[in-house]
């Protein structure tokens, strides 16, 4: 393998996030608002309801953000903190990445606030019913 190859692979390389799943695209799981796509804005929806939501964001196909802490804030709500390690060249396109998450022990779950960090300039409000 190249030297250059090995540097790209190397530099959009991410640290370990918190997610217990992250992959390339919409929920598997579906739910999926039909706006989603075109709007391209994050969007959570249940996995299992009450106990595991996806929560999908859009940025660079080849560095996307990644899930790095995760936060019980009230009895309903979580905070979610995206990173994206951008040292290295990233692809100037704009794709969904999912990341699914087991409800925390500590959270309730009806309604349940999701406030996502690192993906836009202010932080978004999620809500699943």
């Amino acid at each position: 393998m190249p030297l250059w190859t090995v540097l790209l692979l190397a530099g959009c390389a991410s640290a370990e996030g918190v997610a217990d799943r992250s992959y390339a695209g919409l929920p598997e799981s579906g739910g999926v608002p039909p706006e989603a796509e075109i709007n391209a804005e994050p969007i959570a929806v249940w996995v299992e309801e009450g106990k595991s939501f996806a929560v999908t964001t859009w940025g660079s196909s080849s560095c996307p953000a990644e899930p790095t802490s995760i936060e019980t804030t009230d009895a309903s709500a979580l905070d979610i903190l995206f990173e994206t390690d951008s040292d290295g060249p990233c692809t100037a396109d704009l794709a969904p990445t999912t990341s699914e998450f087991i409800v925390p022990d500590d959270a309730a779950t009806s309604p349940l606030v999701i406030t996502v960090r690192g993906v836009s300039e202010e932080p978004l409000e999620l809500v699943l019913d």
